[in-house]
């Protein structure tokens, strides 16, 4: 689709419909290309939008729902348990509460955006998978069965 050739037809569509219809609007009128191609080609055509479809176009992308962005509960999420465990331990939290994988260098991005540091990097939290309590020739033995 990067380079696709406008017919005579979505040319003549496009000038009648760019100036007074969103992006939202024109994907569905012309779905066959994407809304960077309609733009460069209405920019090369001279075309502008009304102001007021500018403002809804603006209303419109701001109330899309994008996968990219963080919701608060994923920030809270980072606020509580990055410095304590890390990117790793932020990514299995959130892939268990909202079943969505982000990537660590994300995490450790909107770490930094809200300013909240590692305490030590080279700290690893440490998760108990059993662990047992028996007696050997009057010596009581603590057995732990860790996961990193």
């Amino acid at each position: 689709m990067s380079n696709r050739i406008w017919t005579d037809e979505a040319i003549i569509t496009l000038e009648k419909y760019y100036p007074i219809k969103t992006m939202k609007e024109m994907r569905k009128i012309l779905p066959e290309y994407t809304p960077r191609q309609i733009n460069r080609r209405a920019k090369y055509m001279g075309l502008r939008k009304r102001e007021a479809v500018k403002i809804q176009s603006r209303l419109e992308r701001s109330l899309e729902e994008r996968d990219d962005l963080w919701t608060d509960e994923e920030k809270q999420i980072v606020i509580q348990f990055y410095e304590t465990e890390g990117s790793k331990g932020v990514q299995k939290r959130i892939k268990e509460k909202f079943g969505k994988t982000r990537n660590i260098d994300h995490i450790i991005k909107i770490a930094n955006r809200m300013g909240i540091k590692r305490d030590n990097v080279n700290e690893r939290v440490w998760e108990i998978r059993s662990n047992k309590l028996y007696e050997v020739d009057g010596q009581l033995i603590f057995e732990i069965d860790l996961e990193s």
